[in-house]
């Protein structure tokens, strides 16, 4: 997982940074405002995925996000990895 280190690095220096410009001590980055960061994130680039036709999105009854590879990108990807 040392691939996420410099992208949560990256958030916390902020969200502290953000806490010192308006001096909100502890200056301190909040693991709910990192989590939830970290899902804004995550739902950005999954719709990026979906709007680049790499991921097909449906929902459950629930409304809970579904997503899968789409078959001709899992065959390209096939010849790519051989």
């Amino acid at each position: 997982m040392k691939y996420l280190h410099p992208y949560l690095y990256e958030i916390v220096h902020d969200l502290v940074q953000q806490r010192v410009a308006d001096k909100k001590f502890p200056y301190v980055a909040i693991a709910n405002d990192v989590k939830a960061k970290v899902m804004s994130d995550v739902s950005i680039a999954l719709d990026e995925m979906v709007q680049d036709g790499l991921l097909a999105r449906s929902s459950n009854i629930n409304g809970i996000g579904l997503y899968r590879t789409l078959k001709e990108k899992e065959i390209e990807n096939y010849y790519v990895q051989r």
